[in-house]
């Protein structure tokens, strides 16, 4: 592995929930800070944050700036609270605002379709599954496009793996869970 990056020997070293995060910047093992309702807290170096909501990114803290809140919009039909736990393919909003490196505001929304293939074996950190791949297309107000790839679990509908880009030009957040903060 390269430097900074999590090991499945570490990862089996720490008994707690965990994931291995993977930023433009940073990377490593991360381990569970706090849990609040539906959001997960994770501390990162330099006093860096990743806020997860149901397992999705929410907010977090990097050198090129910090996403500081998520919001997601489904069809009114919809029984889900998130776009992953939709059944695909799936159209939804999502409307992120950011303060970027120079301390400038933004806020904007996007639409998204998230498109998902067959269930496939994955390997991950520290055990094998079967997860769909769903990919992620965003439109955003600005017209800029970003793209994200979700690999959930097809019968719970969790995330297990994410990598998205936080906002257009913003930086590349990947995590996988390494030890569930869940219960089975």
């Amino acid at each position: 592995p390269g430097r900074g990056q999590a090991t499945a020997e570490q990862a089996e070293n720490i008994a707690f929930a965990s994931i291995a995060l993977d930023t433009s910047v940073q990377r490593g093992l991360v381990v569970l800070g706090a849990q609040t309702s539906e959001q997960t807290h994770w501390p990162i170096s330099a006093g860096g944050f990743l806020s997860l909501y149901q397992g999705g990114l929410y907010a977090v803290a990097t050198p090129q700036g910090d996403l500081l809140t998520t919001r997601y919009g489904l069809p009114e039909e919809a029984n889900a609270g998130t776009p992953w736990q939709l059944a695909a393919p799936a159209n939804f909003s999502i409307e992120r605002h950011w303060v970027d490196s120079d301390g400038l505001s933004h806020a904007q929304r996007a639409e998204g379709t998230m498109t998902c293939g067959e269930p496939q074996r994955r390997e991950l950190l520290l055990t094998e599954l079967v997860l769909e791949s769903c990919h992620v297309d965003y439109t955003w107000d600005s017209g800029q496009a970003t793209r994200a790839q979700w690999w959930r679990d097809p019968a719970t509908l969790r995330l297990w793996e994410v990598d998205e880009a936080a906002w257009p030009q913003g930086p590349d957040i990947s995590w996988q869970v390494a030890r569930p903060w869940w219960g089975s």
